[in-house]
């Protein structure tokens, strides 16, 4: 089983929406809690980053996994997951 970016689009056109109300120039602030490897993170980010240029964006992904964290850390995604099963968007370890 893997994790794959951009899975929840529902919320992500939600927090676009939301953002549409900010001025320009604003700085928001975003955690992400239990963010595993991170692809949440990412996926919020790029879409924040699309939608919305002029924002200054303070995102913040936490896990408790120190192992996971790492990997989420180094931010290296590839479309073949570690095992080699060739499933894209996967990040399972």
């Amino acid at each position: 089983m893997g994790t794959f970016f951009f899975r929840n689009r529902p919320e992500l056109e939600l927090l676009i929406r939301l953002l549409d109300q900010r001025p320009q120039d604003s700085t928001i602030g975003v955690a992400v809690l239990a963010c595993s490897k991170g692809t949440e993170v990412y996926s919020i980010s790029y879409a924040i980053r699309c939608a919305r240029t002029n924002l200054k964006v303070q995102l913040c992904g936490l896990d408790i996994s120190k192992d996971i964290l790492e990997f989420a850390e180094a931010g290296v995604y590839s479309i073949k997951s570690p095992d080699g099963s060739g499933v894209a968007g996967s990040d399972s370890l």
